[in-house]
């Protein structure tokens, strides 16, 4: 209807001009004071045109109505899945509540130290229904060399993505630290899940999925095993829907 009144409006207006010139030849049937009269016209067309505008918006809005309403629904449903699914996942992952900082965090290895073996994980941290994902990478060895890796390299038969730590001498900083413990040594790095989560993708999607840490001299190949990777599967579906839920659970 508005593209109707736009088309009549233009015609009307096109109208108008061209009798301000020869309004003899557009407007016969009028025949004393031919231009006031064409002026009139024009006004009084254009005038109906725009009361008319308004009820065809609110026709639209009364069309239009129903259409997002029902999306506000299908978007509530989808977070309500998600926000169920995420709940699903957390209940299988070993938890622990720190009563200073009012916190939830749940640890797929358990309480305590992160176990002396090389592995990748996921953990998240929930405080008043905010939830927050980090990735930690542990490389454990009980020799007395170091690789020092700042970057990582995750490779898969498909490709490859490579992820710098803005680290000292691949010792710390970046998320990048190391420490000596009874019986071995680690070298750690634990960021936001994100910074990580091309990689992890690659990783999950890929075959003969592997984790290079690169040192300024050496490097250390980690072949992830499936049990890690089924862990990946979870934690990316759990990024997945705190991304639906905008970061906090209901």
């Amino acid at each position: 209807m508005d593209d109707f009144l736009g088309i009549v409006g233009a015609l009307v207006l096109l109208w108008c001009v061209i009798g301000m010139f020869i309004p003899g030849k557009v407007a016969p049937f009028l025949k004393v004071h031919r231009r006031k009269w064409i002026l009139l016209i024009t006004f009084a067309i254009m005038l109906g045109i725009g009361l008319s505008l308004p009820e065809s918006d609110k026709s639209n809005s009364a069309t239009n109505a129903p259409q997002t309403t029902q999306s506000s629904v299908d978007t509530e449903k989808q977070k309500d899945t998600a926000n169920a699914d995420a709940m699903n996942i957390l209940s299988y992952v070993p938890q622990k509540y720190d009563q200073v900082e009012k916190r939830t965090i749940y640890a797929p290895w358990g309480e305590g130290k992160i176990p002396p073996a090389t592995n990748l994980y996921w953990y998240a941290i929930e405080k008043d229904k905010a939830v927050t994902m980090r990735a930690s990478l542990v490389h454990f060895t009980d020799d007395i060399n170091w690789v020092f890796w700042d970057k990582l390299i995750f490779s898969t038969d498909q490709g490859k993505w490579e992820y710098n730590i803005d680290s000292f001498a691949g010792q710390s900083g970046g998320g990048k630290h190391t420490e000596v413990v009874m019986g071995g040594k680690y070298e750690m790095l634990d960021v936001p899940f994100d910074k990580l989560k091309p990689g992890i993708k690659l990783l999950v999607e890929g075959t003969n999925p592997i984790i290079r840490m690169q040192g300024k001299q050496h490097k250390e190949d980690f072949v992830v095993p499936a049990a890690t990777i089924e862990q990946m599967k979870a934690g990316l579906q759990l990024e997945n829907d705190l991304s639906l839920l905008g970061g906090k659970l209901k």
